[in-house]
């Protein structure tokens, strides 16, 4: 089963081995470090991809709070 889940506190140490292999699109360090540092007009909120409770991936979601653009 895949379950898309919030970076947490809980998980957040198992999802920087992902970085280990560097085959990835988005640096796990960079991304939880834009998410909380905020270095844009961006808010980012992290994700794991987890398979059979194993995490796979990581994503995060960027939008623009109290943006009037559709």
């Amino acid at each position: 089963m895949i379950e898309i889940l919030p970076v947490t506190r809980e998980n957040w140490e198992e999802a920087m081995l992902l970085s280990e292999g560097d085959t990835t699109f988005v640096s796990v360090a960079e991304g939880l470090a834009a998410a909380y540092v905020k270095p844009w007009d961006e808010a980012l909120d992290p994700y794991v991809i987890l398979y059979d409770e194993k995490i796979i991936g990581f994503i995060y979601v960027s939008y623009t709070p109290m943006s009037i653009d559709n």
